[in-house]
């Protein structure tokens, strides 16, 4: 306690499981009643010791307080997501339709700093081009813009090394300095198996994977639908996870 009150820290040699124990009671009444009951009146560091209980590299997701996503506030625009704000964004294929919906489209990718777009769409998915009109969108604002095609059939997946490659790209160009935009058709299957691939190489297990994709993915108008969105892109991030 003396160690705590001075710090502020929970100390490395604290075994979180027995410090959940301690506390688990008290929270319960914090929870239930409003307060944590006597022990607060003896400690009155309690409150703070339950914050750093929560924010302990023991602690499990239900202990720790929800982790929220940077919003990426052109959704209703372009569905994208941010995964690591300000330099990686994922979401949707970036024409459209109308050519002032591709520019508008094309213009708050700029605006955000994106300088690398990473293309996971196919010419089976029959799509508008856009690169030409994102060459000369950039160029009007003095801005060069890179653009890397990784086709990967929709709702379906490709080999290791072709994931290998992508994860690469992106790997070099932001360690480049340059900010990068992946993208599928709707910024959700291919897209998502993606970004899984990266959170897995981070050393996620396949349910946290799945479960900061939603995390990242929260606030935007196509959150409601369940990414990524086919079997095999999953069983493509439980192999992955595992190894």
């Amino acid at each position: 306690m003396d160690e705590f009150r001075s710090t502020r820290v929970i100390p490395e040699w604290a075994g979180v499981d027995l410090l959940r124990g301690w506390a688990f009671w008290c929270v319960r009444a914090h929870r239930h009643g409003g307060a944590y009951g006597p022990i607060e009146e003896e400690f009155p560091e309690f409150t703070a010791i339950v914050e750093a209980l929560r924010h302990h590299p023991g602690a499990t997701d239900d202990d720790r307080p929800p982790r929220r996503a940077t919003p990426w506030p052109y959704d209703d625009v372009l569905h994208a997501w941010w995964v690591e704000p300000n330099r990686l964004l994922a979401g949707e294929y970036r024409g459209a339709a109308t050519l002032e919906h591709a520019e508008a489209k094309i213009r708050v990718l700029l605006d955000a700093g994106i300088d690398t777009v990473v293309d996971l769409t196919t010419e089976a998915d029959h799509l508008m081009p856009y690169r030409a009109l994102l060459h000369a969108t950039a160029e009007k604002s003095g801005r060069t813009v890179r653009h890397f095609a990784h086709p990967i059939p929709d709702y379906g997946v490709i080999d290791d090394a072709g994931y290998d490659a992508i994860l690469a790209r992106i790997h070099s160009e932001l360690d480049a300095g340059r900010n990068v935009y992946l993208h599928c058709w709707g910024g959700k299957g291919r897209t998502s198996t993606v970004i899984g691939c990266l959170l897995a190489e981070a050393g996620l297990s396949y349910d946290d994977v799945i479960a900061r994709i939603a995390e990242l993915r929260a606030g935007t108008r196509k959150a409601a639908i369940s990414c990524p969105e086919s079997a095999a892109q999953h069983d493509l991030l439980r192999v992955r996870c595992a190894r």
